[in-house]
């Protein structure tokens, strides 16, 4: 049950997440910043997803986050 919960909510921050960027497809700031608020959610739930897993180790972390700045990079300089 726990399981499922995660990934129901994690497909809630990706789902929701494009939806507002496409919303918002009039501006390009409030887009940076949907971008911005669901790369850092998904990055904290991949800290907690990792953490009840008991495999959270700092080169999880830095993974992480060299492909969330990879994708916000790409997205910010390509769709904006």
């Amino acid at each position: 049950m726990i399981k499922k919960l995660e990934n129901i909510s994690l497909g809630l921050i990706l789902v929701i997440g494009f939806f507002l960027y496409i919303y918002f497809d009039h501006n390009s700031h409030y887009q940076r910043n949907v971008i911005y608020v669901t790369g850092g959610s998904y990055f904290l739930w991949s800290l907690y997803h990792h953490y009840k897993k008991g495999d959270l180790h700092h080169s999880i972390i830095i993974e992480y986050l060299v492909i969330i700045l990879f994708a916000l990079v790409i997205l910010s300089s390509t769709f904006l």
